[in-house]
């Protein structure tokens, strides 16, 4: 159970408590059920009266924040030159839909590799200068630029066994805040 919980977000109190300031009750739920634990655990909710500088302590110990903010450093390090030269408007600075698939494919492998780990605690109780926030920028705003290309490619060379693949539903379009449609020209890449 912890090592599930974990992966949802907990960090460890103490050896037998669990935690999370915003945890996903469904996912919990589905977990909890999934393992048949729920005559095991205790599931409880509270808040914060006092100390808020002792709770910023306690957060840092249950989850590695330094470890994770590193990996939203080195995201951003890695993915910044990519979309300052996507930026231009030269020919150089335009993706093929093959590339553009690339890029996005790798874009949510890397982010989802530290996303995964990260509490979503809130503001207060992150560290000075996080790098969660300029880690989400670049990825929605390199995103926004390639999903239309790496959509193309795929609609290119995949197909259901009904034929074509379908439009993306409303929740694609959602992604991030909210992509703009594919006919848009700002999104458009070279053969």
């Amino acid at each position: 159970m912890r090592k599930e919980c974990g992966w949802l977000g907990f960090g460890p109190l103490s050896a037998n408590v669990l935690a999370h300031p915003l945890p996903d009750l469904t996912e919990l739920d589905v977990t909890i059920r999934r393992l048949d634990v729920a005559d095991s655990l205790v599931v409880m909710r509270g808040r914060t009266i006092r100390s808020e500088t002792a709770m910023r302590e306690l957060t840092r110990s249950c989850w590695s924040l330094d470890d994770i903010d590193a990996g939203y450093r080195a995201f951003v390090q890695s993915f910044r030159p990519l979309i300052k030269a996507l930026s231009g408007k030269s020919k150089r600075s335009q993706l093929s839909k093959k590339q553009a698939f690339i890029v996005r494919t790798l874009l949510i492998q890397e982010y989802r590799k530290i996303l995964l780990r990260d509490p979503w605690l809130p503001a207060e109780l992150l560290p000075a200068n996080w790098h969660g926030a300029a880690a989400y920028q670049l990825c929605r705003n390199l995103y926004r630029r390639v999903y239309a290309g790496a959509d193309a490619y795929l609609d290119d060379r995949i197909e259901t066994a009904d034929g074509p693949l379908p439009p993306p539903g409303p929740s694609f379009l959602q992604r991030f805040g909210g992509l703009v449609p594919s006919t848009d020209t700002e999104y458009a890449v070279h053969e």
